[in-house]
């Protein structure tokens, strides 16, 4: 009887498990993605990011290539489309859409293609402060970094890639990689100068975060008044100064 009553549950769940009284076999979709540069060298430990689309909601998957630049996903699945995204650090990404069906076993090829060397990458500059805010005291010592949004190309951030402020909350100029001027045509690298590159600016005091978004161009500088709020550096400056003279000063003057 439990038996029986597992068989139904199952059937009512999974239709397509049981036809005419008897168990059908699951439908499997096997996919295995091939990376590598233009040249026709794998490329390993690429990121691969794998959606298979069937109605409203994908099933997703994520793995990284190996030494052979080899990738395999598998699904119970029946027919859906196919969408994958290669990202490997300093390779224009790569992009792949397939209507595929189940059962099957399938093999996709794609291709990166180098990016230019970072000094080459057009670059635009942030220069600004970091104050308190409302107060407009000067901020010493806060890490400043920046790093692109969203571009055609996956490369790293360098740990320990940014800069401090000074006394005076200022801090020197930081490239910001116009990654956006880049794009591929016919396999060939275009800079494009009138495209902007979305960027963040993360400011860090303390361990926490603060992050603004801008748009930048090639060869542009930007100036940034960054205001920020830390209580715990308040009460550290209040300590430093031992009086809240300071503090009272420049609350007037704002």
């Amino acid at each position: 009887m439990k038996c029986l009553a597992l068989f139904i549950a199952c059937t009512l769940i999974f239709p397509g498990l049981a036809v005419d009284g008897k168990v059908k076999p699951l439908d499997v979709i096997k996919v295995t993605i091939l990376v590598k540069n233009e040249t026709g060298d794998p490329i390993k430990y690429a990121w691969i990011f794998a959606e298979l689309w069937k109605g409203l909601t994908p099933l997703k998957k994520k793995g990284s290539t190996d030494e052979q630049g080899k990738c395999t996903f598998r699904w119970i699945a029946s027919t859906g489309y196919l969408k994958i995204r290669v990202e490997a650090p300093y390779y224009f990404k790569g992009y792949l859409s397939k209507s595929i069906e189940a059962p099957g076993d399938y093999q996709f090829n794609i291709t990166l293609y180098h990016a230019p060397p970072l000094d080459e990458i057009p670059k635009a500059r942030i220069e600004g402060k970091v104050s308190f805010v409302l107060l407009n005291i000067p901020i010493k010592g806060a890490i400043v970094e920046t790093y692109p949004v969203l571009s055609s190309v996956e490369c790293y951030v360098p740990e320990g890639g940014g800069t401090k402020t000074r006394e005076d909350g200022k801090f020197p100029p930081l490239p910001v990689l116009c990654l956006n001027t880049l794009r591929l045509e016919d396999g060939k690298m275009v800079y494009d100068y009138n495209r902007s590159t979305k960027c963040v600016v993360e400011v860090t005091i303390y361990n926490l975060v603060w992050r603004r978004t801008i748009e930048a161009y090639p060869n542009e500088t930007i100036w940034l008044d960054i205001h920020v709020f830390s209580l715990l550096w308040l009460l550290n400056y209040i300590l430093e100064t031992r009086h809240l003279g300071n503090i009272c000063t420049a609350y007037y003057q704002c």
